[in-house]
């Protein structure tokens, strides 16, 4: 099971959506009226402050992104049970393909959150590792992928030969 190398692969992209989960996407900075500087960080949950001043215009919350919250879960659960399916081939073929789709999606989902958190921010971002983890997972993914289809193969050709 974990001496497959789509196995690993399957663990790393499960491991690149806990780190997503986790860690903060971004950090934007706010200029309050006074000239105030206040720092936030935007993660999958909400946008919590770092640093600054917080009052009743800090926007602390309010881009909470329940589309990504579920396909990241979804994606954390799929992809561990996917390296349990390692008997069967084809199934494991089609879960990491569905896998890839919720990817593209959660990129997708993310990139709509970051342009959101641009409208309500100045322009000073900056972006953290937990930003890079959804990009990975998909390479990752591609890989694993790859992967079971190299064994699919090998397996029919050995069939073949007896």
């Amino acid at each position: 099971m974990i001496q497959r190398i789509q196995s690993l692969y399957l663990l790393l992209a499960a491991l690149c959506l806990i780190l997503l989960a986790s860690l903060p996407l971004a950090s934007l900075g706010l200029t309050a009226a006074d000239s105030s500087r206040a720092i936030y960080h935007l993660t999958l949950w909400g946008i919590a402050p770092l640093s600054g001043p917080v009052n009743d215009s800090t926007p602390v919350g309010t881009l909470f992104h329940p589309i990504g919250v579920m396909l990241t879960l979804s994606c954390i659960l799929l992809s561990l049970t996917t390296i349990f399916l390692y008997k069967n081939r084809s199934l494991q073929k089609r879960l990491c393909s569905i896998l890839l789709v919720l990817q593209l999606l959660l990129c997708g989902a993310l990139a709509a959150l970051l342009i959101h958190a641009f409208g309500h921010f100045d322009p000073v971002v900056l972006s953290t590792p937990g930003l890079y983890n959804a990009p990975f997972s998909v390479v990752f993914l591609l890989l694993a992928r790859r992967g079971i289809v190299r064994d699919d193969r090998l397996v029919k050709s050995l069939d073949r030969i007896r």
